[in-house]
């Protein structure tokens, strides 16, 4: 699935920058915020996909 929005060009710079600190693509930097904001706000769902889920990327 893709997705489109839009960022105020400061927070997409700064975004940038994080995933490239980290060593990753803006694309991915942005599925790792979203999958840890969801499995923070769902532990219950964090804990079963460990469980049976290997691959519990957010694509």
């Amino acid at each position: 699935m893709n997705i489109q929005t839009r960022l105020d060009p400061e927070i997409l710079e700064a975004a940038k920058k994080a995933a490239d600190a980290e060593g990753v693509t803006l694309s991915e930097y942005l599925r790792k915020l979203l999958r840890d904001d969801v499995e923070a706000r769902n532990p219950a769902k964090r804990d079963a996909g460990e469980e049976g889920d290997q691959d519990s990327r957010i694509r």
